[in-house]
């Protein structure tokens, strides 16, 4: 029921409270007792304009009652509508969880490609270091292998043949300063020769030829014996390079195909040489027969050539070593 209608109804069953039971007259104050102040009582009048009044005032009283309940009901309804407002509603509430669920998922994405991110450069930078590592083994193997090359084939080969030139220019001395009748020792011009001449040799009314050793080792023998030491110094410095060739040869320099051939024919060479050297150092008159095969002439400029070239190689190794060493710590431990 409303409440409007509620406080009507009691306020008619007030005015028929005071119809039945009307006030009875105070009395008179005496003159004696003292004077106060009192409370009018609201007294239902005997004619029909006090009864007209009662409901006037019944009325106004009323309508302040319904005021003050409209006024509750406002205030209720207020208090009710910040309550509500305060309390999170269902769509509120489905908001908020959705946008924590993409906060996490946004927040786990981010941490799952950073962590992607991260992962995928310490696996280029492995990657790059192992192929770094890798390129620098296969270089150090190459770099090792140039160095037996240089050191174990080629530097002795050119030591051996220098030492065997000295001898050679020795023993040219030597010849060229004997004063047997006969025969005479000269210089003759030659541009593929080490020192830009070979020993050239007249024998009575011959013209000058080149003095070759396997064809004139029998008159050395007859006629100047003094000099058959440094001959045979030369065969033993000759030993000591065909030793190394059976040996070495496996280092020699790809492609030296020119090389190849002149370490062939100095094997050949120095065969019939020994052979020679032995015989007529056993007999002086022993015939010997003639050889066509000379000593390889260009064999002395091929070694030095690719000692050199191997040389400037390993240099340029080092080098680029150095400055490898040097960029790894300035980057502080990072390959370039």
């Amino acid at each position: 029921m409303p409440a409007r209608t509620l406080l009507l109804l009691v306020a008619l069953c007030l005015a028929g409270a005071v119809r039945a039971h009307p006030a009875k007259e105070a009395p008179a104050p005496s003159a004696s007792a003292p004077t106060a102040t009192t409370i009018p009582e609201l007294s239902a009048p005997a004619s029909p304009a006090g009864e007209s009044a009662t409901r006037a005032l019944l009325h106004q009283a009323l309508l302040q009652q319904a005021q003050q309940a409209r006024d509750a009901a406002r205030s209720a309804q207020a208090l009710k509508d910040q309550v509500e407002s305060l309390r999170p509603n269902y769509t509120d509430k489905i908001i908020t969880g959705v946008v924590a669920i993409l906060s996490a998922l946004v927040g786990a994405g981010i941490g799952a490609l950073s962590g992607y991110a991260l992962q995928r450069e310490r696996v280029k930078h492995d990657q790059q270091a192992a192929r770094q590592a890798a390129g620098m083994k296969e270089v150090s193997e190459i770099k090792q292998f140039r160095g037996r090359q240089l050191n174990e084939f080629y530097a002795p080969l050119e030591a051996l043949l220098k030492q065997g030139l000295i001898v050679r220019n020795e023993l040219y001395a030597r010849l060229k300063a004997t004063t047997q009748t006969g025969v005479v020792f000269s210089e003759i011009s030659d541009a593929d020769a080490a020192n830009g001449w070979s020993l050239g040799i007249a024998v009575g009314s011959e013209s000058a030829r080149a003095f070759r050793l396997l064809d004139d080792l029998p008159l050395l023998q007859a006629t100047f014996p003094e000099v058959m030491g440094t001959v045979g110094e030369t065969v033993r410095i000759n030993q000591l390079i065909v030793k190394l060739i059976h040996e070495k040869v496996g280092l020699v320099l790809h492609g030296s195909d020119t090389l190849s051939q002149q370490l062939g024919t100095f094997l050949a060479h120095q065969s019939v040489l020994e052979d020679m050297y032995k015989t007529v150092k056993k007999n002086k008159a022993a015939v010997v027969p003639k050889y066509t095969t000379t000593f390889p002439r260009q064999l002395q400029r091929l070694v030095s050539d690719d000692c050199e070239k191997l040389r400037r190689e390993l240099q340029a190794w080092e080098a680029k070593m150095s400055a490898w060493i040097d960029d790894i710590g300035a980057t502080g431990g990072q390959a370039p």
